[in-house]
């Protein structure tokens, strides 16, 4: 099962680069990039890494979590889709703002 969009998502949530992360879990950007692709599953141990970098569970990152929003169910990885759009656009206003300053 693919759990990079999660692995995507959660370093998002703590506002870090895939090179700020990939140097602070102890991997090459490649690496990381690879495991946020679905090309390759990390480790137990760089799990336990992430996990501890992102302040999450191991169990929480690889779960196929769902939520109920009106009545249809979104899995986790749709969430973590639309999580990754709110964030390309939230980045886009910034510069928006910062350019007309």
């Amino acid at each position: 099962m693919n759990y990079g969009i999660r692995f995507k998502r959660y370093r998002l949530r703590k506002g870090l680069s895939q090179t700020e992360a990939a140097k602070l879990i102890g991997v090459k950007n490649y690496q990381l990039g690879n495991y946020e692709t679905g090309r390759s599953e990390p480790s137990i141990d760089i799990l336990k890494k992430m996990s501890n970098l992102y302040g999450v569970s191991i169990d929480l990152m690889v779960a196929n979590i769902h939520y109920k929003v009106d009545d249809e169910l979104i899995y986790d990885d749709k969430r973590a889709e639309i999580d990754e759009i709110l964030n390309d656009l939230n980045t886009m206003v910034k510069k928006i703002n910062s350019s007309k300053d």
